[in-house]
């Protein structure tokens, strides 16, 4: 935007300036003509009136109006009302800070109108070119390795600022530039407030830098700068937009990777995503926010293929069926396996493969059995220990002895005690079992 310092810089108009020399710097967003002796009311900040005083009878109060309207500054034309500018027009500008200047009768206000119409519209253009560079920038961006990265770091240096994306649960998914992760606790703490009223975004200001939060598909956008232009919120606008379209692609492709791998088809499905780390599970998730897992819908639920060590987040509601680790290769067994875990989702929680029937028999009256079953050999760990490794051994009396290091007979010797504390013979096939499940509850 054109300052009036740089209208009086025009050699053609021969201004001259006869007060408020310090505030030339003003931005003139307009010019406009009035003889009116109070034409504030269609003013707006930032022009510059033009005018020959034909009206002029106070003009410490006409000044006064003028300074409070916010005007970039007045321009006296004389040689028509006044041979020159009045002394009084020229004191009361000096004491307000108002700039003035003198417009000799050969200027005509038309061309100062004109030169400042002219400059506007080559400052829309330029805005309108920087504009479209930058959106033709950013959705060049998508096509890069990480497109989120490199959507971030254009969009930040287009504004002159920051910008970085955060996932649904406020985790840095890319930044730029990288020392503005020290702003990332304080677009965390605000981020509260789009849940809290359900606003598309917020902003506020600090340290003279305009920030703003918005959400996008699977996470947020955060964005600061000093200067945020008027086509800034437009290009920000475009970004969401773009970051929105990439993260609904990319779950569009997991989705098309899980479906080539459940149906053996691995090699294809590695073409098109970074595949997970072998051995792997199949999860089918209920009631579960899956955002970001490799994942596609099923008439179950929602079907995962996840590394083996994954923890699930369920939240308060979730329900999962897990299959058993296996390769890559194997992963149409592990989903009928999962498949058939799912009519075992009464509730909450997750229902694991390897459990089997453990799953189904751990109640808390069970549980409570077990440890009165349990209970008298409390006292003696050793025994406790015995016990179990005599059972997981398959009542295998060498390798049992072995796994304890100790002696055959003193073996016998403690499962003979261990019979007669709890009234069960292990050589019987019942109470082997019976032991062997609440050992395995118990632990």
């Amino acid at each position: 935007m054109i300052t009036l310092a740089a209208i009086v810089r025009q050699r053609a108009f021969h201004l001259r300036v006869l007060a408020g020399a310090g505030a030339l710097d003003r931005p003139v967003d307009w010019v406009h003509v009035s003889e009116l002796a109070d034409p504030t009311p269609f003013l707006r900040a930032g022009t510059l009136l033009l005018t020959t005083g034909l009206q002029l009878r106070d003009p410490g109060e006409y000044v006064a109006r003028l300074a409070e309207a916010g005007v970039a500054g007045i321009g006296f034309g004389v040689g028509l009302s006044h041979r020159t500018v009045p002394g009084d027009l020229v004191d009361a500008c000096a004491a307000l800070d108002v700039p003035l200047v003198e417009v000799p009768f050969d200027t005509r206000f038309a061309d100062l109108v004109r030169f400042v119409a002219d400059d506007m519209a080559r400052t829309a253009v330029r805005a309108a070119r920087s504009t479209v560079d930058a959106e033709r920038a950013l959705i060049k961006a998508l096509a890069a390795a990480d497109p989120v990265a490199s959507v971030t770091a254009r969009l930040a240096k287009w504004l002159g600022g920051w910008a970085m994306v955060l996932d649904q649960d406020a985790g840095l998914v890319a930044v730029a530039p990288a020392k503005a992760r020290k702003e990332l606790r304080d677009v965390r703490a605000e981020l509260d407030r789009i849940e809290q009223t359900g606003r598309f975004s917020v902003s506020w200001a600090r340290d003279g830098v305009q920030i703003s939060a918005h959400p996008i598909e699977g996470g947020y956008l955060a964005v600061g700068t000093p200067n945020l232009g008027p086509d800034g919120p437009g290009v920000i606008a475009i970004a969401v937009l773009l970051l929105s379209l990439q993260a609904e692609q990319a779950r569009a492709l997991r989705a098309a990777a899980v479906r080539l791998l459940v149906n053996g088809f691995v090699d294809d499905a590695a073409k098109i995503v970074t595949l997970p780390e072998p051995p792997v599970r199949v999860a089918i998730l209920q009631d579960v926010d899956a955002r970001g897992l490799l994942s596609v819908p099923d008439e179950d639920g929602l079907l995962c293929v996840i590394e083996a060590d994954v923890q699930l987040d369920l939240g308060e509601c979730g329900r999962a069926a897990v299959s058993d680790p296996v390769r890559l290769a194997d992963l149409p067994k592990a989903v009928d396996q999962a498949r058939g875990l799912v009519g075992a989702l009464t509730g909450p929680g997750i229902v694991n493969a390897h459990d089997g029937l453990l799953s189904y028999v751990d109640t808390p009256a069970v549980r409570g059995y077990v440890r009165a079953l349990l209970a008298p050999l409390r006292e003696s760990p050793m025994l406790l220990e015995t016990l179990r490794t005599f059972l997981e051994c398959d009542g295998g009396w060498a390798e049992a002895a072995t796994r304890l290091g100790i002696h055959r007979h003193t073996l016998k010797y403690r499962i003979q005690k261990i019979e007669d504390i709890l009234g069960r013979r292990v050589a019987d096939t019942g109470a082997r079992a019976e032991l062997w499940l609440a050992l395995q509850l118990d632990n």
